[in-house]
């Protein structure tokens, strides 16, 4: 017969909260004293927090996000905004190399790789600003939904959990469906990190990409409406 703390932690893995298995393991009569122990032997146990170089945490995030999330609990944003910075750069120095490698005309080259030289780092602003607005976002659905983290956690998921996109968006249509791993991934951060369902994760990881296609779509719809006024 399994132990508690192996039941805790099959629960656990499988997208019960703390608070629906606390809940259920009173109604079945163990006592406060033994979930507390349950619930923080699997922290000691499971997948050990350590200090990991980015090397290995680039390999786990592919590898075993799970394993991933359950070892780095940073107490600072410090470590995924180093690590996001660092190959969100290398990203886009390749993108300018391969826009000037692979442009046809000779004149063009030069022109598009000053224009793309020029650019780059604007875009590559917008999108570390957009990382923390994300986050915000995310953070605030997630204490909505009752998730016991902190802003911290939920900033170091989406950095980490974008890593992927980063990486794969120089190849045309993967980079696209890259987006989609990558809220995947933000699913399994946001549920152990905060110790809420998968359910509450998702949509706390899809809110934010569901208000900008509202918010396009009522730009859309009012730019429309402008120009039928014009005719």
């Amino acid at each position: 017969m399994p132990s508690l703390k192996d039941f805790v932690r099959k629960a656990k893995e499988q997208g019960f909260t703390k608070e629906e298995l606390v809940s259920e393991l009173l109604k079945k009569g163990y006592s406060r004293e033994e979930i507390v122990d349950a619930f923080g032997a699997r922290k000691q146990k499971q997948y050990p927090q350590e200090k990991l170089p980015i090397t290995d945490k680039f390999r786990l995030i592919f590898s075993n996000p799970v394993k991933f999330f359950h070892s780095v609990n940073d107490a600072t944003i410090s470590n995924s905004l180093i690590m996001y910075v660092v190959i969100a750069a290398i990203i886009s120095l390749i993108s300018v190399g391969l826009s000037f490698l692979l442009s046809s005309i000779f004149l063009y080259r030069i022109i598009g790789f000053g224009i793309g030289f020029l650019f780059y780092p604007i875009f590559f602003g917008i999108n570390l600003a957009l990382t923390f607005v994300y986050a915000g976002i995310t953070h605030l659905i997630v204490k909505l939904l009752k998730g016991e983290g902190s802003y911290v956690n939920t900033y170091n998921v989406t950095a980490y959990s974008m890593v992927p996109s980063l990486v794969l968006s120089i190849i045309p249509i993967i980079g696209f469906f890259s987006l989609i791993y990558s809220i995947v991934l933000m699913v399994f951060g946001l549920s152990i990190q905060h110790n809420i369902s998968k359910g509450k994760a998702t949509i706390a990881a899809l809110m934010p990409v569901i208000i900008v296609f509202v918010l396009a779509a009522l730009l859309i719809l009012y730019i429309l409406y402008a120009l039928s006024a014009l005719f």
